[in-house]
């Protein structure tokens, strides 16, 4: 039943109804409308309505002081299951309080709950906040809901210690769906985004955000253009709505993520031409970066997603490949070893060299002994180095399964002197 109408245009209303309606096909009857001649009709429409079947979730928590928590869900919910404080737990410890807000929410609505807790949480450590039967305005239960809250102050980043690892350039909902993926590759860091600077000039200074936002050990955040239309796509991913997002090129661009001092932490040069060759239309596919480990600007160092949505933002890359150990001696050693790159996997190639500072040369050839991919021409290098291998050959296309030799040669900057090393991968696929 409509409840009311209300012009919003010179043909448009907008309609209220008097209950919400579940996912179905609707008649929509509209009678004895009269146009601006006078003229009067009655008419009706079939309407596909698709209901909300997504469980709301936590878009952030962030430590208040030292005993608060302000938790911002992905959409509004139900008082009942948000104000109980028998269902919140951050580990181990019960709360003493729960507040609920309406912040840029619809009025009468809540999306932010104040968390107080007593006695104090530990400090300086990696907490996790658990919500259980979190439940929507539409009914969908959320049975439990997860984010890491920190007290006390972070560490202060390092180069290496933050990653570019993901990148939506083209999505499929326009602009206002860009994200950019920030991971925290250590294993013991925490670290407050916030007064960092996510730009494509590197000399912006625009903080991420003002409130405090903290990535524990080996998580990762999207920071996103429009929270609202992230979520249409993604609607579990821990995102952030950064205070000032930059326009991310369809035909490549620069992203440089920086601390509030303006020293690069990390930064790549994305090119449209890193998706995958045989993709027609990488139009909401998102770029991501194979390994953290692996130079931000290799180009090997990405590929296109292949997750059903498009990308993976707040989750493992669907292409990760973990960059193993290097070898013990000088020499050169493969993780993994088979590969398959029909599942978008690669090789990453890690090398010892005796000299501390050489020019170094990477090819590889096929069984045959025929050249078929040169990863390196002559590029400067210390005395360790990790490069990528995607399978693929100097056109972008895959090859056959089979052993492949990697030859790496190198010649020390100062002595003349010359080191060669040679090694076989093997190109899997799955059966």
């Amino acid at each position: 039943t409509v409840t009311d109408a209300e012009d919003v245009a010179a043909d448009q209303v907008r309609l209220t109804l008097g209950a919400r309606l579940a996912s179905g096909t609707y008649t929509l009857s509209a009678t004895d409308i009269e146009d601006a001649l006078g003229n009067v009709a009655s008419s009706t429409l079939e309407v596909e309505f698709a209901g909300d079947e997504t469980a709301p979730g936590i878009s952030s928590a962030t430590a208040v002081g030292d005993r608060f928590i302000r938790v911002v869900f992905t959409e509004p919910v139900r008082p009942e299951s948000a104000s109980d404080p028998t269902n919140y737990d951050l580990d181990g410890l019960a709360p003493s309080s729960v507040l609920l807000r309406s912040v840029d929410a619809p009025d009468g609505t809540f999306n932010v709950a104040d968390v107080g807790f007593q006695p104090d949480p530990p400090q300086r450590e990696a907490l996790t906040l658990r919500v259980q039967n979190l439940t929507d305005l539409a009914g969908n239960v959320r049975e439990e809901a997860t984010a890491i809250v920190f007290f006390g102050e972070p560490d202060t980043p390092t180069p290496g210690d933050l990653a570019i690892n993901e990148i939506l350039f083209d999505p499929a909902t326009g602009t206002d769906g860009e994200y950019v993926e920030i991971l925290n590759t250590t294993a013991d860091g925490i670290f407050d985004l916030a007064p960092l600077v996510l730009d494509d000039d590197p000399a912006g200074t625009t903080a991420i955000a003002s409130a405090p936002v903290v990535l524990g050990p080996g998580q990762a955040l999207a920071i996103v253009a429009d929270l609202t239309t992230f979520r249409l796509t993604f609607p579990d991913a821990p995102a952030l709505e950064a205070a000032a997002f930059p326009g991310l090129g369809n035909s490549g661009d620069l992203v440089v993520l920086a601390d509030a001092m303006g020293a690069v932490l990390d930064s790549v040069r994305y090119d449209p031409e890193w998706h995958r060759v045989e993709l027609d239309d990488a139009t909401g596919v998102a770029l991501e970066r194979r390994s953290p480990a692996v130079g931000a600007n290799d180009a090997n160092n990405w590929s296109s997603s292949l997750a059903p949505s498009g990308g993976t933002p707040g989750a493992p890359n669907s292409i990760a490949t973990d960059a193993g150990p290097p070898p013990s001696d000088a020499g050169l050693s493969f993780s993994p070893d088979p590969f398959d790159a029909g599942t978008g996997q690669g090789t990453t190639i890690s090398y010892v060299l005796d000299a501390p500072a050489s020019l170094v040369r990477v090819r590889i050839f096929d069984g045959a002994g025929r050249l078929v991919r040169e990863l390196e021409a002559a590029r400067l290098s210390a005395s360790t180095g990790t490069l990528l291998w995607d399978g693929r050959d100097d056109r972008g296309e895959r090859l056959r399964i089979g052993p492949y030799v990697v030859l790496l040669e190198a010649v020390d900057t100062e002595g003349g002197t010359t080191e060669a090393y040679k090694g076989v991968v093997v190109l899997a696929r799955q059966l």
